[in-house]
């Protein structure tokens, strides 16, 4: 019941979407701008909800090895593509990046056979 009202009361002040194409891509994170969407998040829910928010202002930047990013992303689904021959250049979450700015998401192919050829 709390992460229904606390996600009702983060809608005004935040998407609930990610943009998964721009998270593939090279943006370096702005951590004062983090910061101050933190604070902006305790406003909205008031100290009813203080408690699930961590006192420290660390942030933790994960770095995914990534050759390089793709300019434009472009979403493969095997179901349209069964064959993808290209290099990998980079896993980032549940993505797998390739050349000429494939992008392959593991996670919506759960249930298919695949067989991964390396050379």
């Amino acid at each position: 019941q709390l992460a229904g009202e606390m996600e009702v009361a983060l809608k005004g002040v935040m998407s609930d979407r990610t943009n998964w194409r721009w998270m593939l891509q090279d943006v370096q994170i702005d951590v004062g701008a983090l910061l101050e969407a933190k604070d902006e998040c305790l406003d909205a829910l008031g100290a009813t909800y203080e408690s699930f928010f961590e006192d420290s202002d660390n942030v933790t930047i994960l770095t995914y090895p990534v050759k390089e990013h793709p300019v434009k992303v472009n979403s493969v689904k095997l179901d349209k593509q069964p064959v993808i021959d290209a290099k990998l250049l980079g896993i980032k979450g549940q993505y797998w990046m390739f050349e000429g700015g494939l992008v392959w998401n593991v996670r919506s192919h759960a249930g298919y056979r695949v067989a991964l050829e390396v050379s």
